[in-house]
């Protein structure tokens, strides 16, 4: 699954659940920890979500 693909889902996801941590991520996609830690700071610097504490949200 590419990036963009994954980035879509995670918002998707946090549209209902509100919160995710990194394992989550790394869980539902099957990804390594560099992986998500990548689509997190992606998420992030695009506004598209925040960074507190181990938790992501809308």
């Amino acid at each position: 699954m590419y990036q963009e693909e994954r980035i879509y889902k995670i918002l998707e996801i946090l549209k209902t659940k509100k919160t995710m941590t990194n394992q989550e991520i790394m869980d539902q996609f099957h990804i390594s920890r560099d992986t998500a830690r990548r689509d997190i700071v992606r998420l992030v610097s695009e506004n598209l979500a925040v960074r507190t504490h181990g938790y992501y949200f809308k």
